[in-house]
């Protein structure tokens, strides 16, 4: 086995041995199992930064070796971004390719987020790490040397609020000549994995600006300003054929607006769900709008559709599809769309759909994408906060 190779199984075994202390609470307290994780990612970011210490470069440095030619190669790494973080990035994605289209810009994502970029024109390859390092150690290793056999010459590990180890090592064991991040030593009570994995350091973005500008931060410093700060989508023309069959199916009179509630959300954030009382709240104010109702929920969630049509006996037309490739071209032909904060309401306003977002837990002001066509509510748990709104349709 080479000396990367040994690296980095070496690295990753060690890695999840900071893992396991938060997981199994061998230290006790979720503060102590953070602090104690942390500590061991800092070893081995200080192991790996002894070995091979990387050479300072200047973002100027970058911006010259972009416009002369010399960078051809960009890899985006942060395979755990949820799809609302990837999709608040596509802006600046977008506004670097205008500004280098000689630039192939490769993404590092995960089976689960790699959709809301697959369509994107500005992408040139998706890369898909598909399960754990340490559950198959060889295979990542094969997976690395496919990735260092691109010659990248850029890797920039993304984030905004949640570093990761795992993006810092990957930035800088695929052989990028350079590893351009923010700094990372005022998360997680103190890490040095950009001192130590990084060519180039920046400051973060403020924290009170909104989280496209602050994904936006790692490659503004390199381009212009971005003149269109919309995120987009691109479904497959296989979904747009099935939205134009389901909505046909459906047959909505045209003489009043459509209308859809999203009756469903990510059971890894229980928080965002909203609440079945404040959707019937919603149900009977847009049929007092005059306008037609649709349900949309994931088939595998159907517990908040059931829970719904018990409290709202009128019976109203269902998409009840797993595919949001289908999904959403579907709801591009809806008045409005009405969603909790989540994968799904990004991906809607990012592919233009009129779209009013409900807020729980999550800040509207932070998280919600820019557009005319995008509202967003920061929501009261008893949805006493629509009331007042003149109408919920534009």
């Amino acid at each position: 086995m080479s000396f990367v190779s040994r690296t980095l199984l070496l690295s990753f075994l060690s890695a999840e041995v900071g893992r396991l202390i938060q997981r199994t609470g061998l230290r006790g307290g979720i503060w102590q199992q953070d602090l104690a994780a942390g500590r061991v990612r800092n070893l081995l970011a200080a192991w790996v930064g002894w070995f091979v210490p990387p050479q300072s470069k200047s973002v100027l440095d970058i911006r010259n070796a972009l416009q002369s030619g010399k960078i051809r190669q960009l890899l985006l790494v942060r395979p755990q971004l949820g799809l609302g973080d990837l999709l608040l990035f596509t802006p600046a994605i977008r506004a670097f390719h205008d500004q280098y289209p000689h630039v192939r810009i490769h993404v590092l994502a995960s089976p689960r987020n790699k959709k809301a970029l697959e369509g994107n024109p500005c992408i040139h390859k998706i890369w898909v790490l598909q399960e754990s390092p340490v559950r198959s150690p060889l295979r990542f290793i094969r997976f690395i040397a496919a990735l260092r056999r691109e010659n990248f010459d850029l890797a920039i590990p993304v984030f905004t609020h949640t570093p990761s180890w795992t993006s810092f090592f990957i930035g800088r064991f695929v052989g990028s000549e350079t590893v351009l991040s923010f700094d990372s030593t005022s998360f997680y009570n103190g890490t040095n994995w950009s001192k130590h994995f990084a060519h180039t350091v920046i400051a973060p973005v403020d924290a009170s600006l909104p989280e496209w500008r602050r994904y936006a931060g790692h490659l503004e410093p390199l381009m212009k300003s971005m003149q269109n700060p919309r995120t987009e989508y691109h479904p497959a023309p296989q979904g747009l054929v099935w939205a134009d069959d389901m909505w046909s199916r459906m047959a909505f009179g045209s003489n009043r607006p459509v209308v859809g509630l999203f009756l469903g959300g990510n059971p890894a954030h229980p928080k965002r769900f909203v609440p079945v009382s404040v959707w019937v709240q919603l149900a009977q104010r847009v049929q007092n709008e005059g306008a037609q109702l649709v349900l949309v929920y994931p088939p595998h969630e159907a517990s908040l559709y059931k829970a719904f049509i018990a409290e709202f006996p009128t019976p109203l037309p269902v998409v009840d599809e797993f595919d949001l490739g289908r999904v959403i071209p579907f709801l591009k032909k809806l008045n409005l769309f009405i969603c909790p904060d989540g994968g799904t309401f990004h991906l809607a306003a990012a592919y233009g759909v009129q779209t009013l977002g409900l807020f729980l837990s999550t800040d509207a002001q932070r998280w919600c994408p820019p557009g005319d066509h995008v509202r967003a509510i920061q929501l009261s748990q008893d949805g006493a906060n629509l009331l007042p709104l003149d109408s919920l349709i534009p």
